[in-house]
């Protein structure tokens, strides 16, 4: 990618939902964006937006098609192109043309006869969905354990966060953790992980250190929760990532949550658990911060000061994620700002930038042509 200059590799951290028309979308394309969200979490969030996407196979293929065409076009970067596909009722963009129930569901099935083969079959046929379409980035799945009885945040059958005006709809987190068996989170966690990434999709593991650990009432769409879990039982909620780094994992999501690893900050923003991750457990893979508009960072703010959260969230990732369209320009000319005044910052654009073309060339949507291997 020779002659990119600074803008386009900071544009390169952004994954975006993509806007409601198509000039805007070109015009983030033209800006560098390194990728779209595909809906919102697993709705369509306005009469717009569905003009737009579409809700089946032929329409979603069709405008995904478009958004390659408008990269080539301009001549940047192939784009991530990325779902929330944790299956089931709510977390699933592709609920409408896809069976791939919910993980908790594949959960009781693995726990009853201890067979992999149903749960291996199902995931390979959504990731087949996902290749036709052109998704090569999933936001899944999730290896959080939930709390024993199968209680909590991530286990809640009808977990309501929001409801979207536009849509009249009701927002649900659904039997979201595969169990509050570590090994059965194990087990179903990793294999989703190698079939996605055996299709050349991304998955991207969430949501460290755990959202497991929340209990029904905190939710981090709405508030921001500080853990006093003692460090042994947080290392023993991390060991799904643990094991998925040793397998060579492509990405992990970082999640909104403070814990005994930094009690001042959430993980998503946090120096000391971005060194823990980094350092201590090895990983070399994308970080990706969860959504930055949810109600946790709000309140860790106290404010919407998006441009500090972005300079924060640059710090200790290298994908920035946001629903709100808004925010790209906004957080990037943030960034760049910094970046003139501080070589830390431009070093840390330089690093992220790199990773994120590294695993592009994995998947393919850059010519490999050192026959890279993560």
């Amino acid at each position: 990618m020779k002659g990119v200059n600074l803008n386009e590799k900071v544009s390169q951290l952004f994954i975006s939902k993509n806007p409601n028309n198509i000039t805007e979308i070109e015009s983030f394309i033209k800006e560098g964006i390194g990728g779209f969200m595909i809906g919102e979490g697993g709705e369509i969030t306005s009469q717009k937006q569905a003009d737009l996407e579409g809700d089946n196979k032929r329409s979603l293929k069709r405008f995904v098609k478009n958004l390659k065409k408008l990269t080539k076009k301009h001549n940047k970067i192939p784009l991530f192109l990325a779902i929330d596909g944790e299956g089931g009722y709510y977390f699933n963009r592709l609920q409408s043309i896809s069976t791939y129930k919910s993980a908790r569901y594949y959960g009781k099935k693995f726990e009853k006869n201890k067979n992999i083969t149903f749960f291996k079959k199902e995931t390979k046929k959504f990731a087949k969905l996902m290749k036709k379409i052109g998704i090569n980035m999933n936001f899944a799945p999730v290896v959080d354990c939930a709390k024993k009885g199968y209680k909590g945040y991530m286990a809640e059958e009808k977990n309501s966060i929001k409801k979207e005006k536009s849509t009249n709809s009701e927002s649900f987190a659904s039997n979201r953790a595969y169990s509050d068996e570590m090994g059965t989170v194990i087990t179903l966690g990793l294999t989703a992980m190698k079939v996605f990434q055996k299709y050349k999709i991304i998955p991207t593991l969430k949501h460290f250190p755990s959202y497991g650990i929340l209990n029904k009432d905190e939710n981090p769409h709405t508030v921001l929760t500080i853990s006093k879990l003692p460090k042994t039982k947080i290392i023993k909620q991390i060991t799904p990532y643990k094991r998925a780094i040793s397998l060579g994992c492509y990405a992990i999501m970082k999640g909104h949550i403070i814990t005994v690893l930094d009690k001042e900050k959430p993980a998503s923003l946090s120096i000391k658990t971005d060194h823990f991750l980094r350092k201590t457990l090895g990983f070399n893979g994308l970080s990706v911060i969860d959504e930055v508009n949810m109600g946790a960072l709000k309140e860790y703010y106290n404010k919407k000061d998006k441009r500090k959260l972005a300079i924060d969230a640059l710090k200790v990732n290298d994908i920035i994620l946001t629903s709100n369209t808004k925010d790209f320009i906004l957080m990037k000319n943030a960034i760049l700002e910094e970046a003139h005044k501080s070589k830390q910052i431009k070093d840390k654009i330089d690093e992220s930038y790199k990773r994120i073309i590294y695993y592009k060339k994995i998947i393919g949507l850059i010519p490999n042509k050192n026959n890279l291997n993560p």
